[in-house]
C-alpha cells in the first residue's frame, strides 16, 4: 500500500465514523438514552420517558412521565414541529406543537419534602429592628419591575400552531370538593410582526359537589398578543370567563379576568378588571401622565359576599359589603407604584365562619391608606382603620412613616424617638367571646383603653397609653352568678427584638364597688441565649375576705380578714416548672372561735418532656404557741390508658388545732357549699353499674409518714405510718399504725373492690384494732368541763362492710361492728339526783332512830333507815370501780347504733343490757338520741341497802349477787346519760310502808 492510499484510508475511515455517528444520533434509541439521562439530571423529579425520535423537521416523544410531590403527568404522545437549522442558528421557533390525551393529576394526600429551616435572625441596631437574615441574597425585583423587565426582553422562543388536548383530575387539593376537568389548548402563540391568539377551555365538574357547592365551572381564556420586529411584547391581552354551575341556582354566574397591557411607543399602559357578569367588581388603570412624568390612575373596589360567592367553590362566605375608591400612580419603568385610597366595609354576619362568631353581629369599617412599593422597600406614610357596631369599637392609627425593608426584614421609622402607631379601644364588647364561654355567661361594659406601639434601639414595644378597663364585670352559669360588681384593670408593655421577646404586665387590677380584691404584677420572655426557655416571675396580693363576697362564695364562706401573697416563677422549655411561695395570713372568720393559723407552702410543679409530672409541696401552719409543718410529694407517668403514681406525705409535727383553725373558717355543713360538677355521671336505670371504676387509668401508691398528730388536752398521737396502694381493680391500705398516749397503740386496714358483674359493684372493708387506750383523757378533751363518766384502759376490735353502685353512698351505706373490752377501771354513768338526802340524810336518820328508841315509834325508825340506804346506794352508784366491761356494738344500714351483750362486773355490782342511739341526720354520734335497758344485781354494802329498800329479789345467785326486782333505763345521749328512772326507782323507795 503507498503512503497516498493509507491517507486515503484513513481519511475515509474518519469520514465513514463521522456518518456513523451522524446516523447513530438519528436513530431513536440513542436518542432516548441521551433524553433519559438529561431527564434524571435536569428536572429534579422522577421523570419516565418511553420514546424520543428527533427528525430534521420534528421531535416526537411518546409515553413521558413526570412526578414531583402531589403532580403527576403523564403525556402518551407529544410532537413539535421545528427547525433545527433555526435551533443551531438561535432562531429557535416552533411552527406546530401538538398533544392528545395527556393527563395531569394532583393528588393533595402526597406531601412535598419539607423547606429547609430559615437561617436564625441577627441583630441590626434599630434601623432594623425585626433583625436581618444572616447570608440575604440579592433583593428580587418587584412584581410590577418584573413584568417591565420581561416586557424589555425578547420573547425567546416563536409558537406557531398549538393544539393540546388533554384531561386533568385533583383529590384533595384545596379548599374544593374533589373532581376532574377536560382540558384544550389552541390557537397560535406569539410570533413577531402579527396579532396572535391563543385560546384555553376548561371544562370541570366535582366529584362531590354539594347542593351549596359549585357542581361545574366553565373556563374560557383568550391570550392575545403583539409582538414588534424585534420580537419584544407590544401588547398582551388577557381576558378570562369563568362559568360557575349550581344545582340550587338555575342561571349560570359568569366571571370575568380582563388585564391588557400596551407599551406602544415605550410607555406601559394596564388596565385591570375583575368582573361578574357585566358589573365590575375591582377596576385598576395605570396610563401616562405628561404633567407628572410617569404613569397615574385610579382604582376601585364594589363588591359584596353574594357576588363572590360562587368563586368560593361552595364555602359560606359571611354576608358583606365592600367599597373603596383611590390612586395609583407609578414610574414608567414601573419600578414601583404608590396607593392612596379608603375602603369602607360592612359585614352583617360571620356565623358563616363558625356559629360562636355569629355574636359579633353587624360591624361598620372605615380605612384610609397611602403606600409606596419599591424595589428595595415598602412604606406606609398613612393608616387609619375605625370599626363601629351599635356604637363605636375600635380605632387603629399610624402615627409616623414606616419603611419594610424587603432584602432584609428591616423596619424604618422617621422618627424613632416617637410612637409608631396607636390602638385605642373605644368600647370593645365582651359579648364577642360569650360563645367561646359557655356554659358560662359573662358581662360586662364594653372594653376601653389604649395601645402604643414604639421602636427602640433593640426592637420593638408595645404599652398601654390608657388602662384597659372592664367594668360592671359578672360571670353566671345555670343561673348561679359567681362574680358581679367586677372592675379589671390592666396595664401592659411587651417588647420584641432579635434576641427574643419579653412582656411585662405593670399592673393587673381586680376590684369590686372600688375596693381592690386582686392585683398581679409580673414579667417575662423569651431570649435565644436561653436555647428557647421561655421565664416569667411575679407576685399576686389577694385580699382573702373580699373574695368572700362574691355571690359564689358569700353564703358560704365568710371571712372578716384574710390576705395571700404569692411569688411564682415560671419555665417553658423541655419542660415546664412552676415555683411558687405561697402565704395565707390574718385568717378569721367572725363565728370561729379559734385563729386560724398562717399558712406558708413552698410548691414547686414539673411537667417534663415525656409527660411525667412531679409536685413537691412542703407546707408550714403557723401560730402563737404552735406551729406544723408536712411535705407531700407526687410522681404521676403517664401509662397506656393512664397515669401511674407515687406519692408521700410526711411531717415531724402536726397540730390538730392548727387544721381545726382552718375547718372553722368552712361552712358547718356540706350542703352549704356551692354545687360543683366532678366525679363519674349518675347511672340511669338501664345502667345498673358502672363499667369502670373511678380511678381507672390511675395505679401506684401513697405513704404516709406524720411524727406527732397533737391535738390541745388529749394524748399524743405518735409514729402514724400507712401505704395506699392503687390497682386496676381496687384501693387497698394494707396498714396504717400509731402510737396513742401511753402505751395505746392503734392499727388499721382498709380496701374497696370493684367489681363490675355484681349489682353492688363498690364493696369496701375495714378493720380496726384499738389496744390499751387510755378513755378517761379523750372524754376530757371532748369535753373538759365534765369529770369523765368512764376511765380505764379499753380495747376495740371493729369492722366495717359497705356495698354500693355509688360512691357517694359508701358511708352512708355502710354497717359497723365492734367490739370493746376493758379490764379494769371506772363509770359515773349511773349518778342519780338525790343530792338534798346525801346533803342531810345522815342526820335526819339518826334524829329519826333516837327519836324512835324514844317514843318506841317503828315506822320512825324504818323511815330513817330507808333514806339512810338510799344515800348510801346513791353513793356507790355516782361511782362503780370495775374489774371487767365488754360491749358490742352494730350499725345497721338505717344508721340505728345497737348496743348489745352489755356487761360491767364489780366486786358489788353487776350490769347487765342492751339499747340502741337513734340515728339523726346532722347530728355528731355523741349527741344522738340514747336508750339503754339494763339489769342490776349487787353485794355487799350495795346489796344490803338495796335490800333494806325492797329493790331485789331474796335470793341471791351462785356468786351472791341480789337481782333488781325491776329493769331500768338510762337515756339522754352519750354526751349526757340521762338516770332519771334509777333515780325514781331509789327515791320511790321511800314512799313504801
Amino acid at each position: 500500500m503507498t503512503k497516498t492510499s493509507g491517507k486515503r484510508w484513513m481519511v475515509g475511515t474518519v469520514l465513514a465514523v463521522i456518518v456513523l455517528l451522524v446516523v447513530a444520533a438519528f436513530l431513536s434509541p440513542v436518542q432516548t438514552a441521551v433524553a433519559r439521562q438529561v431527564l434524571a439530571d435536569q428536572l429534579g423529579a422522577d421523570a419516565e420517558l418511553g420514546r424520543i425520535t428527533v427528525r430534521p423537521g420534528a421531535v416526537e416523544l411518546a409515553n413521558l412521565t413526570v412526578q414531583r410531590g402531589p403532580i403527576a403527568v403523564k403525556v402518551p404522545a407529544l410532537r413539535a414541529e421545528m427547525s433545527l437549522w433555526r435551533l443551531l442558528m438561535s432562531q429557535p421557533r416552533v411552527d406546530r406543537l401538538e398533544a392528545k390525551g395527556w393527563e395531569l393529576r394532583w393528588d393533595g394526600s402526597v406531601e412535598l419534602a419539607e423547606a429547609a429551616t430559615p437561617p436564625r435572625v441577627d441583630g441590626a441596631g434599630w434601623s432594623a429592628v425585626l433583625g436581618s437574615l444572616t447570608g440575604a441574597g440579592e433583593v428580587p425585583p418587584g412584581a410590577l419591575e418584573a413584568l417591565a423587565q420581561i416586557l424589555a426582553q425578547p420573547v425567546p422562543l416563536a409558537v406557531g400552531e398549538v393544539d393540546l388536548e388533554g384531561n386533568a383530575a385533583w383529590r384533595q387539593a384545596g379548599p374544593g370538593a374533589d373532581g376532574s376537568a377536560q382540558v384544550r389548548i389552541r390557537g397560535r402563540g406569539p410570533q413577531a410582526g402579527r396579532d396572535n391568539i391563543l385560546s384555553l377551555e376548561v371544562v370541570a365538574v366535582g366529584a362531590q359537589a354539594t347542593a351549596r357547592g359549585i357542581q361545574g365551572l366553565d373556563i374560557r381564556t383568550e391570550l392575545a398578543t403583539r409582538l414588534d420586529t424585534d420580537a419584544r411584547l407590544e401588547q398582551l391581552g388577557f381576558r378570562n370567563t369563568l362559568a360557575t354551575r349550581r344545582d340550587d341556582l338555575s342561571e349560570v354566574r359568569e366571571y370575568g379576568l380582563d388585564l391588557t397591557l400596551d407599551q406602544t411607543g415605550g410607555v406601559p399602559r394596564l388596565d385591570l378588571v375583575w368582573r361578574e357578569g357585566d358589573n365590575a367588581l375591582v377596576t385598576a388603570r395605570l396610563a401616562n401622565d405628561s404633567a407628572a412624568q410617569g404613569l397615574a390612575g385610579q382604582w376601585e373596589v364594589a363588591t359584596n359576599s353574594s357576588q363572590v360567592s360562587n368563586l368560593m367553590l361552595g364555602r359560606e362566605l359571611p354576608e358583606f359589603d365592600f367599597s373603596g375608591v383611590g390612586t395609583l400612580a407609578a414610574p414608567n419603568d414601573l419600578s414601583g407604584i404608590s396607593v392612596e385610597g379608603d375602603l369602607e366595609i360592612m359585614v352583617s354576619d360571620l356565623s358563616s365562619v363558625g356559629a360562636e362568631w355569629a355574636a359579633i353581629g353587624q360591624m361598620n369599617g372605615q380605612m384610609s391608606f397611602a403606600m409606596r412599593q419599591g424595589r428595595e422597600d415598602t412604606r406606609f406614610t398613612d393608616l387609619t382603620l375605625r370599626l363601629e357596631g351599635a356604637a363605636p369599637i375600635v380605632e387603629a392609627r399610624l402615627l409616623q412613616g414606616v419603611e419594610l425593608g424587603r432584602d432584609a426584614y428591616e423596619l424604618r421609622v422617621e422618627s424613632p424617638e416617637d410612637p409608631v402607631w396607636q390602638l385605642q379601644l373605644l368600647g370593645l364588647p365582651p359579648a364577642w367571646a360569650q360563645p367561646w364561654l359557655e356554659p358560662w355567661i359573662v358581662d360586662a361594659q364594653p372594653i376601653q383603653g389604649g395601645l402604643l406601639g414604639l421602636v427602640t434601639p433593640q426592637g420593638l414595644r408595645v404599652v398601654t397609653s390608657d388602662p384597659i378597663r372592664l367594668k360592671d364585670l359578672s360571670f353566671a352559669k345555670a343561673g348561679r352568678t359567681f362574680v358581679d360588681r367586677g372592675e379589671l384593670e390592666i396595664e401592659l408593655g411587651a417588647e420584641v427584638t432579635p434576641e427574643g421577646w419579653q412582656v411585662e404586665l405593670g399592673r393587673v387590677a381586680l376590684a369590686r364597688d372600688g375596693r381592690e380584691i386582686a392585683l398581679l404584677q409580673a414579667r417575662g420572655g423569651q431570649l435565644q441565649v436561653d436555647e428557647g426557655v421561655a421565664k416569667m416571675v411575679g407576685r399576686l396580693d389577694v385580699d382573702v375576705a373580699a373574695i368572700t363576697e362574691w355571690p359564689a362564695l358569700a353564703d358560704q364562706l365568710s371571712l372578716e380578714s384574710g390576705h395571700m401573697t404569692a411569688e411564682f416563677g415560671l419555665g417553658l422549655g423541655e419542660r415546664l416548672s412552676v415555683a411558687t411561695a405561697l402565704t395565707l395570713s390574718e385568717l378569721s372568720a367572725a363565728a370561729s372561735t379559734v385563729n386560724a393559723p398562717q399558712i406558708e407552702a413552698d410548691a414547686r410543679l414539673d411537667l417534663l418532656a415525656d409527660g411525667v409530672v412531679e409536685v413537691h409541696l412542703p407546707a408550714r401552719l403557723i401560730s402563737t404557741d404552735r406551729n406544723s409543718d408536712f411535705t407531700f410529694n407526687l410522681r404521676a407517668e403517664p401509662q397506656s390508658g393512664g397515669w401511674e403514681v407515687a406519692g408521700s406525705l410526711s411531717g415531724a409535727m402536726v397540730h390538730a388545732e392548727n387544721l381545726q383553725g382552718l375547718l372553722e373558717l368552712l361552712p358547718d355543713s356540706n350542703d352549704e357549699i356551692a354545687q360543683i360538677e366532678f366525679g363519674a355521671a349518675k347511672l340511669s336505670p338501664v345502667q345498673a353499674t358502672p363499667a369502670r371504676a373511678a380511678w381507672t387509668g390511675l395505679t401506684g401508691s401513697v405513704q404516709a409518714n406524720i411524727g406527732q398528730l397533737l391535738l390541745a388536752g388529749a394524748p399524743a398521737i405518735q409514729r402514724l405510718s400507712g401505704e395506699i396502694l392503687i390497682e386496676e381493680s381496687s384501693v387497698r391500705m394494707p396498714t396504717f399504725a400509731a402510737e396513742i398516749g401511753e402505751g395505746g397503740a392503734a392499727l388499721i386496714n382498709a380496701s374497696l373492690e370493684f367489681k363490675p358483674d355484681e349489682r353492688n359493684s363498690y364493696q369496701g372493708l375495714a378493720s380496726v384494732g384499738l389496744t390499751d387506750v387510755a378513755v378517761d383523757p379523750w372524754l376530757r378533751w371532748l369535753d373538759p368541763a365534765q369529770v369523765p363518766v368512764l376511765t380505764g384502759r379499753m380495747n376495740v376490735d371493729a369492722r366495717w362492710e359497705s356495698a354500693v353502685d355509688d360512691l357517694d353512698r359508701l358511708v352512708e351505706a355502710g354497717t359497723v361492728s365492734a367490739q370493746i373490752s376493758s379490764a379494769g377501771g371506772e363509770i359515773r354513768a349511773l349518778g342519780v339526783q338525790v343530792e338534798s338526802y346525801i346533803q342531810t340524810g345522815q342526820t335526819v336518820a339518826s334524829l329519826g332512830a333516837i327519836f324512835g328508841a324514844l317514843t318506841g315509834n317503828e315506822d320512825i325508825q324504818q323511815h330513817a333507815s330507808r333514806i339512810q340506804s338510799v344515800t348510801s346506794a346513791a353513793e356507790m352508784l355516782s361511782l362503780i370501780a370495775f374489774d371487767q366491761m365488754n360491749l358490742q356494738i352494730d350499725r345497721i344500714p338505717n344508721g340505728d347504733i345497737l348496743l348489745s351483750d352489755i356487761s360491767l362486773i364489780s366486786p358489788s355490782l353487776r350490769l347487765l343490757g342492751e339499747g340502741r342511739i337513734t340515728y339523726r341526720p346532722g347530728t355528731p354520734v355523741w349527741l344522738q338520741p340514747l336508750e339503754i335497758t339494763l339489769n342490776l344485781s349487787a353485794r355487799d354494802q350495795l346489796g344490803v341497802a338495796l335490800q333494806r329498800l325492797r329493790l331485789v329479789r331474796g335470793e341471791a345467785d351462785t356468786l351472791g349477787y341480789l337481782p333488781l326486782i325491776d329493769s331500768f333505763t338510762l337515756d339522754g345521749s352519750l354526751a349526757n346519760i340521762g338516770t332519771n328512772e334509777l333515780q325514781r326507782l331509789l327515791v320511790g323507795a321511800l314512799q313504801r310502808r
